[in-house]
């Protein structure tokens, strides 16, 4: 536990917390996550909690913490989800956890996860 703010990392573009687990975006588009990791919500192929963070993947644009899922938007405008999925809030057809992101759409301008849920900006043509 800690009273005071600790720093964690450095060159950070943005945070996203979900129930008890932390996303971690850097300015140059690699995500590191850490903390609780029980459904596959940090996506790190592992369902073991991270006490310090783990690379995740590459290339960036940003990221979205549900409680226990996280979705991933790449700089192409691609979306990735991982996590926890018993409503089908990763979005991609199934109801079963993912423990490293998968890709669920393409063209994607925003992303917001909810509680179990998650709204999707899809670019209009």
């Amino acid at each position: 536990w800690k009273s005071t703010p600790v720093k964690v990392m450095e060159d950070v573009q943005s945070v996203s917390a979900g129930m008890w687990h932390t996303m971690i975006l850097k300015n140059c588009g690699n995500l590191w996550a850490t903390g609780w990791n029980c459904y596959g919500q940090l996506g790190d192929g592992t369902y073991y909690w991270k006490s310090t963070p783990v690379k995740v993947m590459e290339d960036v644009q940003s990221v979205s913490a549900g409680m226990w899922h996280t979705m991933i938007l790449k700089n192409c405008g691609n979306l990735w989800a991982t996590g926890w999925n018993c409503y089908g809030q990763l979005g991609d057809g199934t109801y079963y956890w993912k423990s490293t992101p998968v890709k669920v759409m393409e063209d994607v301008q925003s992303v917001s996860a909810g509680e179990y849920h998650t709204m999707i900006m899809v670019l209009s043509f």
